[in-house]
């Protein structure tokens, strides 16, 4: 299938979709990074992921070493096959990177100080000033 770079708020978001070829998503990655005047979050999304070899990881390993790389990396959408199987290589990159391991997309950006967490559910407020109203 593939994989999809989306580049938004100082994060660049990496979702894999399938069988990845790593070395094509390393590079579309490198030419992003370089582009980019500061250091961008990294956040990798396996909730569709499949088949994660050793090229995989140690693509991934190299990818988040680069210097527009920061010093923080989230991964989301791990199973627990998915999360033993990258146990290696998290433990290796948590020695020179900090690393976030979330459900969710919105919970990894939050622990990563890229996200604003609500105060309280503004659509449960919404409804109510809404039934005051009627």
């Amino acid at each position: 299938m593939g994989h999809r770079l989306v580049s938004q708020q100082g994060s660049v978001t990496i979702r894999l979709d399938g069988k990845v070829n790593p070395h094509i998503l390393a590079a579309e990655l490198r030419d992003l990074l370089d582009k980019q005047a500061t250091p961008l979050a990294v956040l990798i999304d396996f909730t569709h992921a499949s088949d994660i070899d050793q090229a995989f990881k140690s693509q991934i390993y190299r990818m988040v070493q680069h210097p527009k790389a920061a010093r923080t990396i989230g991964f989301y959408g791990l199973t627990p096959l998915l999360l033993q199987e990258l146990q290696g290589l998290l433990t290796g990159l948590a020695q020179t990177r900090k690393i976030v391991v979330r459900d969710n997309e919105f919970d990894t950006l939050a622990a990563m100080n890229l996200a604003t967490v609500p105060t309280n559910d503004r659509r449960l407020s919404g409804m109510v000033n809404f039934a005051k109203r009627a």
